[in-house]
């Protein structure tokens, strides 16, 4: 993660950006842990660890990192895009601002 963060650092040094769209968690945490000159910031998860956990679906090596770090994520973009109602639902319950969240459906 440090190495992915670094780059968009240098990155957003020489061309800063107007605005960052970080998809997936992980994404958004390189985004956010490289605010550098600071920007908006606007999150897409996909799909969030509480709702996979719940559906027992396989989070995989990062999953218990990744449901500890998604609230904090979410509550520090600028915006959160939510696939669906239920994500929207899902992320309020996370702490995330409902004013922060719009629901942008895959398409």
């Amino acid at each position: 993660m440090s190495a992915f963060t670094d780059q968009l650092r240098a990155a957003w040094a020489k061309n800063r950006p107007d605005v960052v769209h970080a998809v997936r968690w992980d994404s958004g945490l390189a985004a956010l842990a490289a605010p550098w000159p600071r920007h908006p910031a606007v999150q897409a998860f996909g799909s969030l660890g509480v709702a996979e956990q719940r559906h027992q679906l396989a989070l995989g090596a990062a999953g218990t990192a990744r449901i500890r770090l998604e609230p904090a994520i979410g509550r520090s973009a600028t915006a959160v895009l939510a696939a669906n109602s239920d994500e929207a639902a899902d992320l309020a319950q996370l702490g995330v601002p409902r004013s922060s969240v719009r629901v942008v459906p895959a398409g």
